[in-house]
């Protein structure tokens, strides 16, 4: 509940947004949320949710690809 203004407020706001895998090694694309649905909480367990991430590649008019940083 403490993130949901953020996340609400992050929806259609193209920003970068960064992929952090595993291994350390990340992937930063411009794009926005498009949607954030929260699946039913199951006390114990990490909460979830569905959502869409829509990579514009736009960072204020000037077309961005993605940027891969390898694992330290």
């Amino acid at each position: 509940p403490d993130a949901w203004a953020s996340i609400v407020a992050a929806i259609n706001d193209n920003v970068l947004i960064t992929f952090t895998f595993p291994d350390g090694s990340s992937v930063s694309v411009y794009g926005y949320l498009k949607s954030f649905i929260p699946n039913e909480y199951v006390e114990g367990e990490q909460a979830t949710a569905e959502c869409v991430i829509v990579v514009t590649n736009d960072n204020a008019g000037t077309e961005t690809g993605p940027v891969h940083t390898s694992a330290t």
